[in-house]
């Protein structure tokens, strides 16, 4: 990423962008614990490296039924709601 070209400017604009990272893996994801993940990942110096989208979008969509998947995200049945959530009506 381009912030990374200046020295030590990237690790700056990572305390910027964490949150937001964060909030859009919670949001796409359903996971506390992946939303965590990208926090401290983008928090921490020199962890940009870890692709935590792509892992997170391949436990969901290569691999929802391997025990990290069934552990880090919400499980869903056939027609896409989550089992155990409450429906309304």
């Amino acid at each position: 990423d381009a912030s990374e070209l200046i020295p030590f400017l990237g690790e700056f604009t990572d305390v910027g962008f964490a949150p937001i990272e964060a909030g859009l893996l919670k949001a796409l994801f359903q996971s506390n614990t992946i939303a965590a993940f990208g926090f401290a990942e983008e928090i921490l110096p020199f962890t940009d490296v870890i692709p935590t989208f792509t892992l997170a979008w391949c436990l969901s969509t290569l691999w929802p039924t391997t025990p990290l998947a069934k552990s880090l995200l919400p499980q869903v049945d056939g027609e896409g709601a989550e089992v155990g959530a409450q429906g309304g009506g």
